[in-house]
């Protein structure tokens, strides 16, 4: 009995001292490490072998409650942590989608200005949940990285996007004169006029990608609306786009520049 009483004794002290460790280290903020520590001694707490009856209710009573005190402040601040990486992913995300809509932007200077705003305000979120960080900065890193590669090739991207639309034009006229069509296929001619003036107003307003010698669209764009006017001959007659009054018109000019070379004609020696 007397090994026995000095063995709890022993018992008795080392739970003292893990209580007191315990309770030292509840009030930490450091949640992984003191998590760690906290959970070894409980697993050293296991085997610690029997202390005086009278102590054991009050003893293990103390080192739950140091325990508890750290682990209830830790999930409450993985609680707050989560809502703050919660609304943080959030904000990032909003950034992610409206730099997505700026990546195929056109308004150069006014797209730039904006995602450098982007940029600046994304370095001013705190951070989301591990497991989703990477993943939501890479998606807006490449939505930057796409404009601003365009960015530099905006020049090349603007006469691109020039050529489509007269291209889109040429395919519209073409459309209303098939090579091998001579009817009105039931068209209506005043719908016809008005599409082939709308053609022609675009087209004029439209600005060749050609900057030296032929364009090949223009060519293709003349052709097309020669044979639409030749094909629908009645949609046309009696506006600016009639071929017969158009032709004498430029008759009399040419009679009228002739005229002027003949009165300019140096005398005869």
């Amino acid at each position: 009995f007397s090994h026995h009483k000095e063995e709890r004794k022993g018992n008795l002290e080392k739970n003292v001292a893990q209580i007191a460790r315990a309770e030292q280290i509840a009030d930490s903020t450091d949640w992984i490490k003191t998590a760690d520590e906290l959970k070894k001694l409980q697993a050293d707490w296991q085997q610690i072998g029997p202390v005086p009856r009278q102590d054991t209710k009050t003893t293990w009573k103390q080192f739950r409650d140091a325990c508890d005190r750290f682990f209830t402040r830790r999930n409450a601040d993985l609680a707050e942590r989560k809502e703050t990486w919660s609304a943080n992913l959030a904000r990032k995300e909003a950034l992610c989608a409206r730099a997505e809509e700026l990546a195929t932007s056109r308004e150069w200077d006014r797209a730039a200005a904006e995602i450098r705003r982007l940029q600046t305000e994304w370095k001013t979120i705190g951070p989301v949940r591990r497991n989703k960080s990477e993943a939501v900065w890479q998606r807006f890193r490449a939505a930057c990285d796409t404009f601003f590669d365009r960015y530099k090739r905006r020049d090349e991207i603007e006469l691109e996007s020039k050529q489509a639309d007269r291209e889109q034009l040429v395919a519209e006229l073409e459309a209303l004169a098939p090579a091998e069509d001579s009817s009105m296929n039931g068209a209506d001619p005043s719908s016809l006029l008005e599409q082939v003036r709308s053609l022609r107003s675009r087209w004029n307003q439209s600005t060749p990608v050609v900057r030296h010698g032929a364009d090949p669209l223009s060519a293709r764009f003349v052709g097309a609306l020669e044979r639409t006017l030749l094909t629908h001959p009645d949609a046309f007659k009696g506006t600016e786009l009639d071929i017969e009054p158009n032709r004498q018109k430029m008759e009399k000019l040419v009679a009228r520049v002739e005229g002027f070379l003949a009165e300019a004609a140096p005398a005869a020696a």
